[in-house]
């Protein structure tokens, strides 16, 4: 029986390989948008579905276009002009946002702000060169500006109960880095007899930081100390600058302060990154416990530039 099952198989694998093979073709969606793009549109009604699509993406292409005219929260402070524009994202935008946010959620967002924003006067503009705050803004504004209108939303209270809100972007309120500022900001340590300066962390400071702690399992602490120090411009001792060769240095001098003069600085630190920009505080009324309040929300965790 065995020879006979061997037998068949080998008749059937036999005839499988004598059919025409049908390779499996690649990359279809190309070709499916250039024959839609060659299929004469004139000579179809206007509600064909040809020409209804034509329709919306010329719709789209000139909406692209439309640019809308932004003040940065740095309000210039940070070595690049206050002024932007910023154009409302297209469908292709997303698309590509969506993809790249399974790889790589920072690379993604900079991607969507490259092709959405612009400096009239630094046409070549790194935009790693950011601040943080000023990142976040202009995520918010594309948000509001694709996806106008009210956003359901939901909170969750003291009490761990869910309330269903309404937010508007009306509600936000924006802090700008005022003019008068002095920049790089700085802090003195009254113990060490320290002045120390620091820039606000910019893009490329973040994929910094993260780099370095890449190997750190819950050392908050020293987290923080590499923050510093990747954001210390100069530290000054009697109007002197200190010389330092890298940033582990810095980290050394930061570990050998007094807890008064550490607190002093991280406090800085802490408030300073955070200082400018959006900021959201929402009143609540939860109808089952019959308590309300105000709460602090983190803006973006709302206004999403993804569909």
């Amino acid at each position: 029986m065995q020879e006979n099952s061997k037998t068949l198989q080998q008749i059937t694998k036999e005839k499988a390989l004598s059919l025409p093979q049908i390779q499996p073709q690649m990359n279809q969606t190309p070709k499916i948008q250039n024959q839609l793009e060659d299929m004469p549109s004139n000579t179809l009604p206007e509600n064909h579905i040809v020409n209804v699509i034509k329709t919306l993406k010329a719709k789209q292409d000139d909406r692209a276009y439309i640019w809308f005219d932004f003040d940065l929260p740095s309000n210039g402070k940070c070595g690049y002009d206050k002024n932007i524009k910023m154009r409302e994202m297209t469908t292709a935008d997303e698309r590509v946002l969506i993809k790249e946010m399974f790889s790589s959620k920072e690379n993604s967002l900079l991607n969507v702000i490259q092709k959405c924003v612009k400096f009239e006067g630094q046409p070549n503009f790194d935009f790693e060169n950011l601040t943080t705050f000023d990142q976040d803004f202009i995520l918010i504004e594309l948000s509001a500006i694709t996806f106008p209108g009210e956003k359901d939303i939901t909170i969750t209270d003291d009490a761990n109960h869910k309330i269903s809100l309404k937010l508007n972007k009306s509600e936000l309120s924006l802090s700008l880095v005022p003019f008068d500022l002095e920049y790089p900001v700085k802090v003195n340590l009254p113990m060490a007899n320290l002045s120390w300066y620091l820039n606000f962390t910019t893009l490329k400071t973040l994929k910094e930081i993260d780099k370095a702690t890449k190997s750190l399992s819950g050392d908050v602490l020293m987290r923080l100390f590499i923050s510093i120090a990747l954001t210390t411009n100069k530290i000054e001792k009697n109007g002197q600058a200190i010389k330092y060769d890298n940033f582990y240095e810095v980290i050394r001098l930061l570990e050998s302060l007094t807890p008064t003069d550490l607190k002093i600085i991280i406090d800085f630190y802490n408030e300073k990154s955070n200082a400018y920009g959006y900021k959201l505080n929402k009143d609540y009324y939860c109808t089952e416990c019959g308590k309300g309040g105000q709460m602090e929300l983190e803006p973006l965790n709302f206004f999403r530039v993804t569909i």
